[in-house]
Order: C-alpha cells, then structure tokens, then sequence
C-alpha cells in the first residue's frame, strides 16, 4: 500500500509551490485584463487609428469578424443584431468589464465572480473567431483564448483570491464561499 503525504497532498512535498503557482496564474490573468482594458480606453480619442469602439463596431456588423467567422448562428444573431444595434453600450461594458474583472483579479477581491466575469467575455471571442471569412482555422485567436479560459478556470476551481488577497481577509467569517 502506497503511502500518502501527510495533509493529503496527493504525495506533494511543496503545498507552497502549489499556491504560488494559483497566485501567479492569478496576477498574470489580472494584469493581461488590465492591459486590454487600458488599450480599449486609451484608443478612444484616436484621430489616426479607430478607437476601441469603431473596431468593435465593424466586427460585429454584417461583414465583420465575429460575424463572417462564427459558427455559431445564435451567436452571430446576438452580436449583429443585439450588440451592434448597442455597441457605445456593449464596447464599454467589455472595457469595464476587463477593467474592474483585472484589478479584482490582482487584489484578489471577489476572485470566483472576476475571473467568471472574463470567462464570459474570452467565451464569447472564442466561439466568434473560430473561423475566418474564408473558411481557415484563426489559430492566434483560438490559442490566446484557450489559454485565457484555462486560466480563468484554474483561478475559479482553485478559489485563488484566498491566498495573498482580499478574499482571505473577508473569507475567514463567511458562511458561504462562493464568490471567494
């Protein structure tokens, strides 16, 4: 019979490694989301370039990549006729969403409910780029959005915001940890 670790660490001699990893994982994610969130915002008032907004505005319109490229036709109906119909509306709630969901990932407050938050959003970019206009594989859109979901994944199961965060602070009396 095989002897196992005390603590149940599945033969793990490094719980703090463990943790450390979860923690990183979760400081990266939040910090990739802060980044996108400040590039959306700061492109706003763009004279030479579209803005954050014009991009999302083509996209979703009737020729656009996550239209063209979705396989999806429930989707592409949402985000023809629901999103570009509302997109000042829509391509704020991205940036804030990006915004907020980072800094929350990166103070490890409401940990559970950021990192949900953005695996909606790299939900949502994943099965609308899928595929080009022509058919081929959008392999660069597919593995960064793979990559974020399992991430976003990790820092969810792992509830990562209770170590080196907020959540262990307001946690520790919580009856009901879901959100941390």
């Amino acid at each position: 019979m095989a002897k196992v670790a005390p603590g149940g660490g599945g033969g793990d001699k490094h719980p703090q490694a463990s943790i450390a990893g979860i923690v990183l994982i979760r400081l990266v994610l939040g910090l990739l989301c802060v980044y996108q969130g400040v590039t959306a915002l700061a492109s706003l008032p763009a004279t030479d370039s579209l803005s954050f907004i014009d991009q999302f505005n083509q996209a979703t319109g009737k020729n656009g990549l996550l239209i063209t490229g979705n396989i999806w036709p429930g989707l592409a109906h949402f985000l023809q006729y629901g999103v570009h119909d509302h997109i000042i509306s829509y391509a704020w709630l991205v940036m804030l969403v990006w915004l907020l969901g980072g800094l929350m990932l990166l103070l490890g407050f409401l940990t559970r409910l950021a990192a949900f938050c953005v695996l909606v959003l790299s939900l949502v970019f994943l099965l609308s780029t899928v595929y080009t206009a022509d058919g081929g594989a959008n392999m660069p859109f597919i593995t960064q959005n793979i990559a974020l979901i399992a991430m976003e994944l990790a820092v969810i199961i792992a509830a990562a915001g209770r170590t080196w965060g907020i959540d262990r602070l307001i946690g520790r009396n919580a009856k009901v940890k879901l959100l941390w």
